[in-house]
């Protein structure tokens, strides 16, 4: 049935674009008809090809529902079906037609706002509503659902990609973000139905999924479609528009050029040339130290004390130190990673001795390291690792910003007031562990994007990224405009015969 009148609407078109060239005597544009066959061929995949496997995976669903808003959709508004609509008609209708569409009603109720709002809430409202269940027991509901995913879906592309008569209501800044903001929520979609612990529609709870997944899995699976797809679909329709715009405005192509130049700067040069560790000690550590590595009055010896220790203090930020006589806070980096190298080198040449730096990996047993922190660190740093204050001024820090191998390194060597493990202690296989606990604790403070954001997770932090884009390319388009508005009311009038 859906194969016929698909094959049905095939032949209205083409019959339409017939009588289109007839009536106006001008070729129909040959990309329209090829967009309106990838949209005919989408929409039978989804439609028939994969309707036995939707109403027993979630995951083949939700490829449904992406096929028909991410290709069908758009496919269907670059195929101008009221271009051949018009075309087609008589020239009496044709004119009504035309009125009707120019319309103030209709002009408010397809405006560009309406249509954004309106994608997002039948997006959003299918999924989080008892339509998505009521559509896998009722075929009726089923086949409304798709209506109303590719009618929304057109309406919103048709701002995106307006073809005549469609009127071109947004300019190219404004059509970009218009498109970049519908990423988030089509994203997030995604996100929430992949984080999901639980099954959210008991009809796949009775059904034998046809790829062997369990309900649960299967729903992750079909989250993890709708979360790629939004950014994939976000992403090359933005560049789709700014693509088009730039063949229009040259000043644009400098724009974007400049633009994906400047975003590609992402580190400092570097450079191969080597570094003196005996120079850096000179500027950075005599001065305490002594220049033989003896100490003085406002620090202690390091001759003998071994790469681990000093690693361990030059690599956490600690030294060089601003007040000596105090204990050191983490801090970031003073020196680079190749001059703390270079002097970790000059220290273990001039004075021998001491524990190397040891090999730590964070593949160990997780239960075992939890028993070893709890017996020998728990105490001082806390049950979660976030330090404690154990008298006489001084902390045990917070190990949140420690290294696999700075962990080993203060077991090893015992900086500050803090105890000396040796192989008898915390075998190597132990110090794995005791770094994989530690590792463990800081994935559990819930900070997956890179940013602490009170351990808010990743709805935070994506919701932080995506505000802060937004106003980059919101700035940047008024920007671009600007420059367009003042350069056309510079322009001198062209002279009048």
């Amino acid at each position: 049935m859906t194969t016929s009148l698909l094959a049905i609407y095939a032949g209205l078109y083409f019959w339409g674009v017939a009588r289109y060239e007839q009536h106006t005597r001008r070729r129909f544009p040959q990309r329209f008809i090829a967009a309106e066959c990838i949209a005919l061929v989408a929409l039978w995949v989804a439609i028939v090809a994969l309707d036995a496997w939707a109403d027993a995976s979630f995951a083949a669903h939700m490829i449904q529902h992406v096929i028909l808003i991410a290709i069908v959709a758009p496919a269907l508004v670059l195929g101008a079906p009221l271009r051949v609509l018009l075309g087609a008609l008589p020239r009496a209708q044709a004119r009504t037609l035309a009125r009707v569409l120019r319309s103030r009603a209709v002009s408010m109720l397809t405006a560009p706002p309406i249509a954004w709002l309106a994608f997002i809430a039948v997006l959003w409202g299918a999924h989080y509503s008892n339509l998505y269940e009521l559509a896998l027991e009722h075929p009726a509901i089923h086949i409304a659902e798709h209506v109303a995913f590719l009618a929304s879906a057109a309406l919103f592309w048709s701002h995106a990609f307006p073809v005549a008569p469609l009127p071109a209501r947004l300019a190219p800044p404004a059509r970009a973000l218009y498109l970049f903001l519908a990423g988030p929520p089509t994203a997030f979609l995604g996100l929430s139905l992949w984080s999901s612990h639980g099954v959210l529609y008991p009809h796949y709870l009775h059904v034998t999924n046809p790829f062997g997944l369990s309900p649960l899995e299967d729903q992750h699976a079909g989250g993890l479609v709708m979360w790629a797809s939004g950014s994939v679909m976000t992403l090359t329709a933005v560049l789709a528009v700014l693509a088009r715009w730039a063949r229009a405005e040259r000043s644009a192509i400098v724009a974007c050029a400049v633009t994906f130049a400047c975003s590609c700067i992402a580190t400092p040069a570097r450079t191969n040339a080597a570094i003196d560790g005996k120079i850096v000690y000179a500027v950075h550590c005599a001065s305490c130290h002594g220049a033989d590595l003896r100490g003085g009055p406002d620090a202690p010896s390091i001759r003998g004390v071994g790469a681990a220790d000093v690693d361990w203090w030059v690599a956490t930020g600690r030294m060089p130190a601003a007040i000596p006589w105090v204990q050191q806070p983490r801090r970031p980096l003073l020196l680079s990673p190749a001059e703390v190298d270079a002097v970790v080198t000059y220290v273990v040449s001039v004075a021998p001795g001491g524990p190397p730096i040891p090999h730590v990996e964070t593949n160990g047993n997780l239960q075992r390291g939890r028993e070893l922190f709890a017996q020998n660190c728990e105490h001082c740093h806390g049950a979660d690792a976030q330090g404690n204050s154990i008298g006489s001024d001084y902390v045990a820090p917070d190990l949140a910003a420690a290294t696999a191998k700075q962990v080993g390194e203060a077991v090893r060597v015992g900086v500050g007031m803090m105890p000396k493990f040796g192989e008898r202690q915390i075998s190597s296989n132990g110090l794995n562990d005791l770094a994989t606990y530690v590792d463990w604790v800081h994935c559990g403070r819930q900070t997956p994007g890179g940013i602490d954001l009170s351990a808010i997770g990743p709805f935070g932090e994506g919701a932080v990224a995506w505000l802060v884009v937004t106003i980059g390319v919101t700035g940047y388009a008024w920007f671009l405009g600007t420059r367009m508005r003042r350069a056309n009311e510079t322009k001198e009038p062209e002279p009048v015969d």
